[in-house]
């Protein structure tokens, strides 16, 4: 992580690049490698061009059902603002299912020096999937966040198993 930091401080590397090779390398045990690179910058004040975030799921490659839904979370930035965040379902939009924003205290404290204080606080997005429509099935999940300028970034790809519930 020295070297990366050295790289990034002398703009040897650029931040995006990094990010998005973080994010495709992810693996089932949740990033090791994506957690250094968000704190990283955090800690050193890098803004890259566009937005990055983070999934806060999953155990294994699997979602449970509570109360009828799947609920799929995380947290997205970006300093021109996050625009829409949107979920594909085998790379298909699925324009009725829309994220609940919900406030990331923990976010706004961590990436103190990124957005506004209020788009820091409001960085946080919930997904309701109905389980009717999901259990059962295997799907490829895709995480797409847009900023303002209309860049956008893939923080989330993987293949997940909607479990029934437990009767």
């Amino acid at each position: 992580m020295l070297a990366l930091t050295a790289l990034l401080e002398k703009k040897l590397i650029d931040a995006d690049i990094l990010l998005d090779a973080a994010y495709a390398i992810e693996d089932q045990d949740k990033d090791f490698f994506t957690h250094q690179i968000l704190y990283l910058l955090a800690d050193k004040r890098i803004h890259p061009r566009c937005p990055f975030g983070h999934v806060d799921l999953l155990a294994g490659d699997s979602l449970e059902p509570m109360n009828g839904f799947y609920t799929f979370s995380g947290w997205a930035l970006d300093d021109a603002g996050v625009e829409k965040i949107m979920l594909l379902v085998d790379g298909k939009e699925i324009p009725w299912l829309v994220p609940t924003i919900i406030d990331r205290g923990d976010i706004a404290r961590i990436f103190y020096g990124f957005s506004n204080r209020q788009g820091r606080l409001r960085s946080g997005f919930l997904f309701r999937i109905p389980e009717a429509v999901a259990a059962g099935r295997t799907a490829l999940l895709t995480l797409r966040v847009f900023n303002k300028n209309v860049r956008f970034r893939d923080i989330f790809n993987r293949t997940v198993r909607f479990l029934p519930a437990k009767r």
